[in-house]
């Protein structure tokens, strides 16, 4: 059985989502009834195909890919291979935008591989976001690592042309978040971002038209804004919204609140039927 695998791998790739959906069929099985040592020796290649088909245009193939990719990490749980942990690591901002999917099974599946992926690798912070589905905080978690940035805001940025207009919103959110972490460091990298953004203010959603918009504006805005999770504070105007993350009292901007848990304000840059409609 595992001189076929790799054969079996190819046909994940197959633009015929029928035949893709039935090799993932076979792979979970194969998963299932294999040992541990058949599927590390796949696991690595293996991951990195699934993660290709999180964004498939069929549902039940970002289903499947999705659920396969978490029975993977729960047989490898304690893995070191480094190649491994480098797909995991580059699967948690796909994972946490299809956790806003337009397919309710889409959106469990992500969180469950989510929690798994937290779990593999030992991070408890964000296992715990996970699990009390805080989701706009799981983004301020993941941007803790800084050095990760420009890697989540590469993702970040292929997610602002999706389809769905859910996971457009959640990009426009999250990439918010990195230019407000990039802010005072990087000119440059805030330009790109808010030309990045300036596509969306002629998206077909108001929703994501406006929320563009005013992510622009205020990027761009004179003046400091609150420091990125993770960084040292000082003093916040009363009444700040605040919240804590890694044990450390943080405080939030309203306009980033706001944007994030969707309760936007009247946008003048928008209306009611859309950018240029």
């Amino acid at each position: 059985m595992r001189f076929l695998l790799p054969l079996i791998m190819e046909q994940l790739r197959d633009a015929d989502s029928n035949i893709s959906t039935k090799a993932l069929v076979v792979l979970r099985h194969v998963v299932h009834v294999t040992g541990e040592e058949t599927v590390a020796s796949i696991a690595p290649q293996l991951s990195a195909e699934l993660l290709l088909l999180f964004d498939a245009d069929a549902v039940q193939v970002r289903v499947l890919s999705t659920r396969l990719f978490r029975d993977v990490l729960a047989i490898m749980l304690g893995t070191k291979d480094q190649q491994l942990q480098k797909q995991v690591r580059s699967s948690l901002l796909p994972l946490l935008f299809h956790m806003e999917d337009e397919s309710c099974s889409v959106r469990q599946a992500s969180r469950e591989a989510l929690l798994r992926a937290a779990k593999f690798l030992k991070w408890k912070q964000l296992r715990q976001l996970v699990e009390t589905a805080q989701t706009w905080r799981i983004g301020e978690c993941l941007l803790v690592r800084a050095r990760r940035a420009e890697e989540y805001l590469h993702q970040s940025l292929t997610y602002l042309e999706s389809p769905q207009e859910s996971l457009r919103e959640a990009a426009v959110r999250f990439t918010g978040l990195v230019g407000q972490h990039l802010r005072g460091r990087s000119k440059e990298k805030l330009e790109d971002i808010c030309t990045a953004l300036q596509g969306l203010q002629e998206d077909s959603s108001p929703s994501v038209c406006c929320l563009a918009t005013q992510t622009i504006l205020l990027l761009r805005a004179p003046g400091k804004m609150t420091p990125s999770p993770g960084t040292h504070q000082g003093p916040q105007p009363p009444g700040a919204p605040e919240h804590h993350l890694g044990g450390q009292k943080q405080q939030q901007p309203e306009w980033l609140v706001s944007a994030i848990s969707k309760r936007l304000p009247p946008c003048e840059h928008c209306h009611s039927g859309g950018a240029g409609g």
